[in-house]
């Protein structure tokens, strides 16, 4: 399945597509919407979290991250070019609209988003003036006891990932792009490691 996954990148339309970004990228379950959660409530004069349009269902953590679509009304999205940043090829379907992340922008907020390291590896030399976060964290055992489709699949994934990790951040290096490596223990002071040092960093990407 993880064969067939592709996707769209399309700044057509967008006139403040050069504006900063926080791209916060982690595996599932690695805490990237619990960091941009705490990022928005520390900071929100500075940070938003862009919304995440997708066709899977609600969960009952889901708060306003989240927009919910028909896999129909997803496609008729990309039809009218209405995504910035989309993933296709395999269920669930996700994608970041246009007009939500010039909301976000024309506000004077940095946007954050929330990607796998795939999905980053595929944007990386695509979209402009942005700082990531890596989120690195062990993988959530109940993955493992998992029999649903979606979470074997993550499971599958993240048996790569710890290459795919080393190889995306060596190229950061190499190509002296901004970063960061938070290690998420699932404890209170993994929001310690987000200094006022990096905030500044993120401000001035």
């Amino acid at each position: 399945m993880l064969d067939n996954i592709y996707w769209t990148y399309d700044e057509n339309n967008v006139s403040l597509s050069a504006e900063r970004k926080l791209l916060i990228v982690g595996q599932s379950g690695s805490g990237k919407t619990t960091l941009a959660r705490y990022l928005c409530m520390k900071y929100p004069e500075l940070f938003e979290i862009i919304k995440n349009c997708t066709t899977r269902l609600r969960r009952e953590d889901d708060e306003e991250e989240f927009c919910y679509l028909s896999v129909d009304q997803f496609i008729r999205a990309k039809e009218n070019s209405e995504f910035f940043f989309a993933r296709f090829g395999a269920k669930p379907l996700y994608g970041y609209k246009k007009v939500d992340y010039e909301k976000i922008v024309c506000s004077k907020k940095i946007p954050i988003f929330l990607f796998r390291f795939s999905g980053l590896q595929h944007l990386r030399n695509l979209m402009k003036n942005y700082y990531v976060i890596f989120l690195i964290s062990e993988l959530d055992e109940s993955l493992l006891r998992s029999k649903d489709e979606i979470s074997n699949s993550l499971f599958l994934e993240s048996k790569f990932i710890s290459e795919e990790i080393k190889n995306t951040i060596s190229e950061f290096e190499k190509n002296k792009r901004k970063y960061v490596i938070v290690n998420n223990n699932y404890k209170e002071d993994f929001f310690t490691q987000i200094t006022e040092v990096i905030i500044k960093d993120i401000i001035n990407t």
